[in-house]
């Protein structure tokens, strides 16, 4: 958020884990998800919708300009939104268990590193591409999940936000 933010965009980061009764699905030491919280996609998909619905009663929010971005959960989360409206979606270290069914049409770029501890050998469900190849796909080399410390996932968000 804060590179986003200095890049000269506006980020809004809402907090899955500060909503009352919500605990996380991840166990990082063992780099696994735990499923403790089913109900973590469609909380998910409520903060979508309200942090849309804010953005709606600031005058200066231009809302043919909206991006969504999410990373790990979050980036399942975009994957599957039913919310529409949004000029592109990115997705960063997701695994996209139910595939990506979000708006057809819309531009997407999809990070991934080759190796990701968290999908456990399994091939990421972000990764696929679409008939009308609205869908980028950046695979960054190694092992990793943290896809933003990567200095070419950096570049490559960059320019998708900036791209026509």
């Amino acid at each position: 958020g804060k590179f986003l933010s200095e890049s000269g965009f506006v980020v809004i980061l809402p907090d899955s884990l500060s909503r009352p009764g919500r605990i996380s699905n991840c166990d990082p030491q063992n780099s696994i998800t735990t499923n403790r919280f089913p109900m973590a996609l469609p909380f998910r998909e409520q903060e979508i919708a309200f942090a849309l619905n804010q953005l709606r009663k600031i005058s200066w929010a231009d809302m043919s300009n909206i991006y969504l971005m999410g990373h790990s959960e979050g980036a399942n989360a975009a994957a599957r939104t039913q919310i529409t409206g949004f000029k592109g979606i990115i997705l960063s270290s997701g695994f996209c268990q139910t595939g990506v069914i979000f708006e057809q049409g819309i531009k997407a770029l999809v990070i991934n590193f080759s190796s990701d501890p968290w999908h456990q050998g399994n091939k990421s469900n972000c990764l696929v591409e679409r008939a009308d190849n609205s869908i980028q796909l950046l695979l960054i080399p190694g092992t990793g999940h943290s896809t933003f410390e990567n200095e070419s996932a950096r570049v490559q968000v960059i320019n998708f936000l900036k791209a026509p």
